[in-house]
């Protein structure tokens, strides 16, 4: 096995060199985001074959999202083994010391902010603990997934990009909305004392949640055993998102990333299709996804694991499983790097200062589309 970090350019250098090469390896384990770029590119082996052969029904088997995120214009060149997601959070005992029910998060985006008034502490003119951390890294450009609803209820669709027009809505009413809303949380506090609040407090043992500067937040999935080894003490709760009443109060819908195994090209000419078709099948299987889960706090994407004990071992795990329906996925598409990016750097300028939220998602929008033609 060779190791390079998971989506570093390294990786994609490495594998891409060695595909150029003809040197590639039978399998690779992928971050599912990605596939669709190396599929557009005729970088990986299309499956599509393998599982006709196998008379595999893939969204019978596996979630949607597991099945989307490795595709490209109805071919498959991954298959996801396990995924993440992010979900709101909040510290029980901080609601308990201010009078509310710890068992009760906020219904809505509305009542978020009145939570936010009673759990807000100043301590000597400075932040002594923030209600809600607008800058959390599950949130800015997860926060539209959420406020799209469950996505079991829209099949087929993405709150940033329109698959069927090929068009992008990353400056849709409702991306526009969220953003501006992040923006509205980030003046609450003042960017600077934010940043100043926010270098106090890091990862695992120096968890913002963890440590008690923080009373509600959003965390990834994959953040469960880290609360469980550092913070045994700490009542988690987690739950619904809080979204605009004009958008259901609350939402179940977030945003999955997973990671998969693909087939690099040239297995097929080197006939070795086979054996790395075999060994991807075990990796995606039910035995492989449930090494996978055991081994790094990871969550299941066949739909026959979802009620598996282990994956329902907590109350923290029974909502992280009910959430697999209702999953997005960013847009595969193959500038979907890029469409990250740009989503990126717009999300830094509006919070400081440097644009409208508007403007800002027009002009990634526009780049996107442009760069999309290619592809069309």
């Amino acid at each position: 096995v060779i190791s390079t970090p998971m989506g570093s350019m390294q990786t994609i250098e490495k594998l891409m060199a060695a595909i150029a090469g003809n040197s590639a390896p039978d399998l690779a384990h992928v971050d599912m985001f990605t596939v669709p770029s190396w599929g557009a590119r005729l970088a990986f082996e299309d499956l599509t074959p393998n599982i006709e052969a196998d008379g595999l029904d893939l969204r019978k088997e596996y979630f949607d999202f597991a099945v989307d995120e490795g595709s490209w214009k109805d071919h498959v060149y991954a298959i996801a083994a396990f995924e993440s997601h992010g979900v709101f959070a909040w510290n029980k005992a901080h609601f308990e010391e201010v009078g509310l029910d710890p068992e009760k998060p906020p219904k809505s985006a509305e009542e978020m902010e009145a939570y936010a008034d009673k759990l807000d502490k100043m301590e000597g003119g400075k932040i002594a603990r923030i209600g809600y951390d607008p800058l959390t890294s599950r949130l800015s450009w997860s926060t539209a997934f959420a406020w799209a609803g469950c996505y079991k209820d829209k099949p087929g669709t993405n709150p940033l990009y329109d698959l069927k027009a090929m068009k992008c809505t990353a400056n849709s009413p409702i991306n526009v909305e969220a953003a501006e809303w992040r923006i509205k949380w980030i003046k609450r506090y003042g960017l600077e004392n934010l940043d100043a609040f926010r270098s106090t407090f890091g990862g695992n043992e120096a968890d913002s949640l963890g440590v008690g500067k923080v009373s509600m937040k959003f965390i990834g999935t994959w953040d469960h055993d880290m609360f469980k080894k550092y913070f045994p003490d700490l009542r988690l709760g987690v739950g619904p998102m809080p979204v605009p009443e004009k958008y259901g109060g609350t939402s179940d819908g977030t945003v999955m990333g997973a990671e998969g195994y693909a087939i690099p090209r040239g297995a097929l000419a080197k006939g070795r299709l086979e054996p790395a078709w075999k060994c991807l099948r075990y990796f995606v299987g039910p035995e492989g996804q449930m090494l996978h889960a055991r081994a790094g706090d990871n969550i299941v994407t066949l739909r026959s694991l979802a009620n598996d004990e282990y994956m329902l071992r907590t109350p923290q795990y029974k909502y992280f499983m009910s959430q697999l329906a209702c999953g997005w996925i960013r847009p595969p598409i193959p500038e979907g790097a890029m469409l990250w990016d740009e989503l990126g750097a717009a999300e830094n300028n509006a919070a400081h200062g440097k644009g409208e939220p508007q403007a800002l998602l027009d002009e990634v929008a526009a780049k996107i589309d442009e760069a999309m033609e290619q592809w069309k």
